[in-house]
């Protein structure tokens, strides 16, 4: 039978079938239904392009979790709520320490691959899912010359493009303020040339937080953690320096930044995954 086009929509009240029919036999059996609730049944392979939605698994209305893979990993739904000592009974999520688990650190960036790679910027309700409360509309950064962008509280920006060579933004407009004010970057397979420094600098009023900053890398195009050296009280410059090889900085690697009460009082946390080199990851003074 000949194929048929149609240019407009298809239509069916009492829905679609898919079959196949026995050459010899001729008998039908149907692959692929959609009834005339819409509820559909796929006899094939499934293949998706992009991100999926799916809002309800087997009566867990919260694994999808607006596309923040946390619970599909065993973690908080909430992701920002999963850093310090984990495990121990009694301890709830606290950013102040330097006790989270580098595997946990690991499957927080796990999590973030969706919203890294989707075609939109994130949206509130993802970015509700990352901080809780109310979230904000993230954006979008294509990494060029000029202030460090960092999000504003509840917020989230992913850092899109490539780094050629060395370059240091300046300092960043946004002013964490108050306490639990809190950002996140998410990179974005981002090519870093072979020994170039990438060089984020925080708001003059963010210096960073000795006590509480964590940073882990990983192996090139492994998953061997390392904890990196940590920093000190005052520093605002985050330095990325790539190995003696261009090095791609995994989609879901991130940045978070978390205000406490005082000024120049900085936690952040942070995982960087690559493939073709390494990232170390030092910091600075103004």
């Amino acid at each position: 039978m000949a194929n048929t086009t149609f240019k407009g929509n298809v239509r069916a009240e009492n829905g679609f079938t898919q079959f196949s029919t026995d050459g010899t036999t001729g008998a039908e059996t149907s692959n692929t239904t959609i009834d005339s609730s819409g509820n559909a049944s796929i006899g094939g392979t499934l293949a998706v392009t992009g991100n999926t939605t799916l809002a309800n698994f087997n009566g867990m209305t919260s694994f999808f979790n607006e596309g923040v893979g946390t619970t599909m990993l065993g973690l908080n739904p909430q992701w920002n709520q999963n850093f310090g000592k984990f495990g121990a009974t009694g301890v709830v999520a606290n950013v102040d320490d330097v006790l989270t688990e580098p595997i946990t650190a690991l499957k927080l960036a796990i999590a973030l691959e969706g919203i890294a790679g989707q075609t939109a910027v994130p949206t509130a309700a993802q970015t509700s899912a990352i901080f809780g409360g109310t979230g904000v509309v993230g954006t979008d950064f294509t990494i060029a010359a000029g202030a460090t962008s960092i999000a504003a509280n509840q917020s989230v920006v992913r850092y899109n493009g490539n780094v050629g060579s060395t370059l240091a933004l300046t300092a960043s407009t946004t002013d964490l303020a108050s306490d639990t004010h809190k950002s996140l970057i998410i990179f974005n397979n981002n090519v870093i040339a072979a020994s170039a420094l990438l060089t984020l600098q925080v708001h003059t009023n963010n210096e960073l937080d000795a006590s509480s900053f964590e940073a882990f890398v990983t192996g090139a195009g492994t998953n061997v953690l390392e904890r990196e050296a940590g920093t000190t009280d005052g520093h605002a410059k985050i330095i990325l320096t790539a190995s003696a090889a261009d090095t791609t900085i995994k989609a879901g690697s991130y940045i978070y930044f978390e205000a406490a009460a005082d000024t120049d009082s900085m936690a952040v946390k942070m995982m960087i995954r690559t493939t073709g080199g390494t990232i170390a990851v030092t910091t600075a003074n103004n």
